[in-house]
Order: C-alpha cells, then structure tokens, then sequence
C-alpha cells in the first residue's frame, strides 16, 4: 500500500510519498513548494498525481493554524459519540455557528479531551482542489495530533515537541496540550507558550525537540533549549539523510498514524470519502446477490427434496398396487388396498400370515433408500422373496442389499442391467427369517 501525505502549513506545501512495507515505512520521495498563488496548491498536486500508484492512498494534513483547541471535561472515548457531543457543548461559544464547523477530539488523561474544529468551507474547497488535481484525500487531519511516535522512547515526566507551525506537550508519553505557533515569529511564540505554561499550569520543560526546517535551535540562556529531535537509526536510513529524516519526520508519522487508525479525522458524515463509500456500496449490493441467491438455492432444493420424496412414494404406491393386482385380477383399484389385502387374510384366518407379508414390505420399503429409484415387482413364495426394481448405479444396488440383511436370512443379487443413463435394473432374491414367514 502507498500512502501519499499532503501537508499544508500557512504559506507552503509538502507533498512525501511512503511505502507501507513488512519492515515499516519506506520513503518514496518528496517536494516542498511555496504557496504565493491561490491555485499553487492545484497545481502541485496535479504535477505530483501521475506518480501515484493505484493502491494510493491519499492523507490531506490542514495547517495548524486553521484550528482552533479547546480542554474538556468529558468522559467518553468514542470518538463518533463526541463529534455529536462537542458541538452540543460549544454552541453559542464559537465564532461561527457550529453548523458551519467540524469537530473531533483527542483523549488527555484523567476523562479530559482537547477538542479541536475548524471551518467546513475550509476542508470542503481543499478536498474539491486535491479531487479536481487527481488526489482524493481518504482522510483530513493535522500534523500535530500524529506526533505520539516521535516522543523518544523511555522518556518520563513532560516531553514537548515542535515544527515550527504547532507545539505539544506530552506528559508519560499520552498527550497532555496542543497550540498551533504564529508562522510570523514560531520560536517567540514557543518560548512564550513554554513561559505560560510554567507560570499557569506548572508545566516545567527541560527541552524541546524541534523537527521540520521553520524552527531554529536554541540553545542560550533566554528560554527552554530547543533540540534537534532524536532519531532512530532504522529512520534516518529509510531517508537520504538525518536531515531529511527530520525535516519530514511529521509527514512520516501522518502516514504511521493512518495507518494505526487516525487520531483525529474531519472526512466525516456528508464528507466521507466517496471512493470508499461506493465500494462499500459495491460491497452491499454483493451481499444482497449472494443472499438472494442463497435464498434461491435453499428453495431449489427443498423442491428438489420434495419431488424425490413424492417420486418414491407414487413408486412404493404402485408396488403395493402392483401386488394389490396380481391378488386381485378381477376387482378395480382401491382406495386402500394394504387394508383390503388385510381383510381379505382375515376372513380367509391368515392374519398372522397378513401381518408377516406387510411387516416384510414395510421393511423393504424402509431399506429401500433415495438411491432405489422405484420397486416395479414384490413376489413372496413361502419363504422365499424376489424384488425387481430401478437403481442409480451398482454402489446403490448394493447398499440396498446391505439394508435388506436385517430382514432376509440371505440376500443374493440376481441379474443387474445397466441403462443408458446410467441407472440400472436389478432383481435381488431373498429367503425370510424364521420369524417373517
């Protein structure tokens, strides 16, 4: 997967390409370009586009100076719930009605959330002009809020980190403050927001490490150091240089914490992405198909079911008749003829007889199975019992032979004659146990 970071500060732009690979990031290429025209940012955009792989995916990062921040006391997580919750909090406070805003939240510690929203029309127009220049952003966030990974591991107690456009501070790790810089004068304001801090909130910095080219090093007296960030080899080497590996650190942890899961995200609701919506849509509509026809496929079958099942039932009908004939040449069908035949043994004082030949059929018809596919013929001489009738194959002749050993003493088959599709006819001989004479 590709992953192109556009990052947009208040006068210039920079555009990193990265690889996601087993091993991490790997860094692609990148163009830093001022943005003295209103269409500058088009324009680079549409000469960075045809570099693009088709498996890109496009992050578009909004200049901290576009938001604004505000500390919360609300103890939820759910970053879906909060965008809902927010506005309901802030109205009547904002400059703009909340309507015209977007809104996410990032957790601090302790059930606090730094709110963070900025302007509709805003995010809306940069989205047009990266679509119009042939890179779709899949998601819209901000620098700042990417920064977890560059705080050097191992490190305890306040960490700040800066670039010159936004500060945060960090306390164990977890972000604790954001402030987006004045592009004007950043490093005053640094040691301005680094002075209040210690006078407001008694947040005390030892250092601050700096990463990207619009803040200097500052290591005098006058304020709170500001040191080049630490980098870890494995960094610098996916870069040409450390001072590349610095300068485009933040792009780096854009795409990392993409990847993770974004931290904050303004693509929301009407603004979602719409590639990813029609592939979703792409996706319901698979769902639906296959549904239907897995509804088709079980009505199918219960049809086929249904029509064996009443296949061998007019089958066995039309043994008994069959039988029911041959006892009776003379008489016309009958509407029960098993009861007939039984009333007949009756009176002629064969019952036990009756009972026996009914209790042998009733067992072949049981043995019989969906492999037999119809009994044309049942003749019963004493002991003795001959059946002829339809199989599928040979395997299936034989299974019924092998059913049958539970009724009959022995069980031989006779002639088998193969079909033209397949099937075969068969006729199977067998003597009755002791008991079903």
């Amino acid at each position: 997967m590709e992953y192109t970071v556009i990052e947009l500060a208040t006068d210039e732009a920079v555009i990193a390409r990265f690889r996601q690979q087993r091993g991490g990031l790997t860094f692609l290429g990148a163009t830093r370009r001022s943005l003295e025209t209103d269409n500058a940012l088009e324009g680079l955009i549409r000469e960075f586009a045809p570099q693009a792989a088709p498996d890109n995916r496009t992050i578009l990062a909004l200049p901290p100076s576009s938001l604004s921040f505000r500390e919360m006391e609300i103890p939820i997580t759910d970053r879906r719930k909060l965008r809902e919750i927010i506005p309901l909090e802030l109205k009547g406070e904002t400059v703009l009605p909340t309507e015209e805003l977007l809104f996410d939240a990032v957790p601090l510690s302790e059930g606090r959330i730094m709110a963070v929203w900025c302007r509709r029309q805003t995010v809306t127009a940069l989205i047009d002009d990266c679509t119009r220049a042939g890179l779709e952003p899949r998601v819209v966030t901000a620098s700042p809020f990417c920064w977890g990974g560059l705080v050097p591991s191992g490190e305890t107690g306040y960490t700040a980190v800066a670039d010159g456009a936004a500060f945060v501070v960090y306390r164990d790790g977890k972000p604790l403050f954001f402030r987006a810089l004045d592009p004007r004068d950043p490093d005053a304001d640094l040691q301005r927001t680094a002075a209040a801090l210690a006078l407001g909130r008694d947040i005390r910095l030892e250092r601050i490490y700096r990463h990207g080219p619009r803040i200097p090093e500052r290591t005098d007296e006058g304020g709170v150091p500001v040191v080049p960030l630490p980098l870890e080899p494995s960094v610098v080497a996916a870069f040409e240089s450390e001072t590349a590996a610095r300068d485009l650190a933040g792009c780096r942890w854009i795409a990392a914490s993409c990847i993770a899961g974004a931290p904050v995200n303004f693509r929301y609701g009407d603004l979602a992405h719409t590639a990813e919506n029609l592939q979703q849509q792409k996706l319901l509509r698979i769902t639906a198909i296959l549904s239907v026809l897995l509804v088709v496929t079980l009505f199918a079958q219960a049809g086929l079911r249904y029509y064996l099942v009443n296949r061998d039932l007019k089958s066995l009908n039309g043994s008994i008749m069959g039988i029911y004939h041959e006892l009776f040449p003379t008489r016309k069908s009958s509407i029960d003829p098993v009861e007939e035949v039984k009333a007949e043994l009756r009176q002629m004082g064969g019952a036990v007889a009756a009972q026996d030949v009914l209790k042998t059929l009733k067992g072949v018809a049981e043995a019989k199975g969906d492999d037999v596919t119809g009994l044309y013929e049942a003749t019963l001489e004493g002991n003795q019992a001959i059946l002829k009738g339809d199989a599928r194959s040979i395997e299936a002749v034989n299974g019924f032979r092998n059913r049958l050993s539970g009724i009959f003493a022995t069980v031989q088959v006779g002639e088998q004659k193969s079909k033209p599709d397949g099937s075969v006819s068969f006729t199977i001989r067998g003597t009755l146990k002791e008991g079903g004479k």
